[in-house]
């Protein structure tokens, strides 16, 4: 089962994820998400409670990266665990950067933070 919650982060919407997020549930993803984002204009995402993640799930989030851009939400992190950080790699999409690790997804670099252990 997937679960989405929003926390305030200072000035910034926390959104966390949680559960699954496969071909079955990539749909809910979105639609859980955009009530959430309304009036939002930086949002980070934590991924920490992600147990699952396939293509689609991945799919699923980077379709709405692109999205949140053209909305003219910014991205300003995302908080990830070793498991979603070693899929990121794979697919060459997690980059080395002066502070850290950046998720090059869209035409921006978004900061990556391992706040996570698996669990």
């Amino acid at each position: 089962m997937l679960q989405v919650e929003k926390e305030r982060l200072g000035e910034r919407a926390l959104i966390k994820i949680s559960g699954a997020l496969d071909l079955g549930t990539a749909d809910a993803f979105k639609q859980q998400l955009v009530p959430l984002l309304l009036g939002e204009t930086e949002v980070v995402f934590n991924f920490c409670g992600v147990k699952f993640i396939d293509s689609t799930g991945m799919g699923a989030v980077l379709d709405f990266l692109e999205e949140l851009t053209l909305l003219g939400v910014t991205v300003t992190g995302w908080e990830i665990g070793p498991t979603l950080f070693e899929i990121l790699q794979l697919l060459g999409m997690v980059v080395p950067a002066e502070n850290g690790w950046v998720l090059k997804a869209t035409d921006k670099e978004i900061p990556l933070a391992l706040v996570c252990r698996d669990q």
